[in-house]
C-alpha cells in the first residue's frame, strides 16, 4: 500500500529527519507495506545522506541505508536483507556509531500462516552496546487482507546475544525471548495510508516475564503526492523495563520523510 514497487526495480528514498522506524532496541523487521504480493521482480531500496555543520570542530553526520528483496522461485517467497550505518563525527572524534545487518526469510503477503525466519547483527557505541545478535523464527498469520487493509500477527522465538560495555565493565547477556507482534495498515483516503505495528518481547524464562519485558509500538503516515513522490510522517515508542547500558526505559521518536521512486 505504501509503496508502489511493480514495475520499479531502483527506488531512491531522499530522507530528511530521523530513521526512528529501526533505530530502537532490536525489533527491526517492520513492515512498510502491505502490496508485497504485486510484486513482479526483486528491487532494491538506497538511501545515504551526509551533513557537514562548521563550527569550532566540523561535525560531520553520515546516514547509509539499503535494502533488497529477492524473490525466489518458490512463488511468493522471498529473501529480505536490510543494513543501516549512522556515524556522527566531531573533529577527529567518533560521537555515534550504530548499524544493523538483518537477513530475513519470509512470505509476500499470499498466505494465511507462513515461517518468518531471521538473523540480525546489531550494534551501537553511544548506548554502550558492542554487539547484539539475533537468530529466530515467526509464525505470521494473516488476520484479514481486504481492498485497501490488512493485519497480520506474529508470534515467535529468537535467541539473543548482547554484550554491553560501561562504568560497570563488560556485561554478557545470552537468553531466549517470546515475541508477539501485531500490524494493521489501511487505506484513509485514495492518496493517504496508515500503517501501524505493537511488539511485546519476553524472556521465555517464565520466572522473568514480570521484570524483563519490552514493548515497541511503530506507526507511520504516508501521502502519495503521485506515482513518484511521497511524504511521510512516523512515530514510534520503545520501553524497555529492564534496560542494560546508557539508555532510559522509555524512548520515542519521530520523522518527516521525503520519497522519490524511481
Amino acid at each position: 500500500m505504501q509503496f508502489k514497487l511493480k514495475y520499479r526495480e531502483i527506488l531512491l528514498f531522499l530522507f530528511f529527519g530521523m530513521f526512528p522506524w529501526i533505530s530502537f532496541g532490536q525489533i527491526l523487521n517492520v513492515d512498510r507495506e502491505n502490496e508485497d504480493a504485486d510484486l513482479q521482480k526483486s528491487y532494491w531500496l538506497l538511501s545515504a545522506s551526509l551533513d557537514k555543520d562548521k563550527q569550532v570542530k566540523d561535525i560531520q553526520d553520515v546516514s547509509v541505508y539499503v535494502e533488497n528483496i529477492q524473490l525466489l522461485g518458490v512463488k511468493g517467497y522471498g529473501i529480505t536483507s536490510m543494513f543501516q550505518y549512522d556515524a556522527t563525527i566531531s573533529g577527529s572524534s567518533e560521537v555515534q556509531n550504530e548499524g544493523f545487518l538483518q537477513v530475513r526469510y519470509r512470505d509476500l503477503d499470499l498466505r494465511k500462516i507462513s515461517a518468518d525466519p531471521f538473523v540480525q547483527y546489531q550494534w551501537n557505541g553511544l548506548w554502550g552496546m558492542d554487539k547484539r545478535i539475533l537468530y529466530g523464527a515467526n509464525a505470521r498469520i494473516r488476520l484479514f487482507d481486504t481492498e485497501g487493509e490488512d493485519s497480520y500477527l506474529g508470534l515467535g522465538l529468537f535467541r539473543q546475544l548482547e554484550q554491553w560495555s560501561g562504568e560497570n565493565g563488560v556485561v554478557n547477556d545470552e537468553q531466549w525471548r517470546v515475541n508477539f507482534n501485531l500490524k494493521i495498515a489501511t487505506k484513509i483516503t485514495e492518496k493517504i495510508d496508515f500503517v501501524n505495528q505493537t511488539y511485546y518481547q519476553i524472556p521465555l524464562e517464565l520466572n522473568k516475564v514480570n521484570f524483563d519485558y519490552r514493548i515497541y509500538n511503530y506507526s507511520e503516515v504516508v501521502y502519495e503526492i503521485d506515482d513518484k513522490f511521497q511524504v511521510g510522517f512516523n512515530v514510534d515508542v520503545f520501553y524497555n523495563n529492564l534496560p542494560l547500558g546508557d539508555i532510559e526505559k522509555l524512548m520515542y521518536g519521530y520523522g518527516f520523510n521525503f520519497r522519490v521512486l524511481l
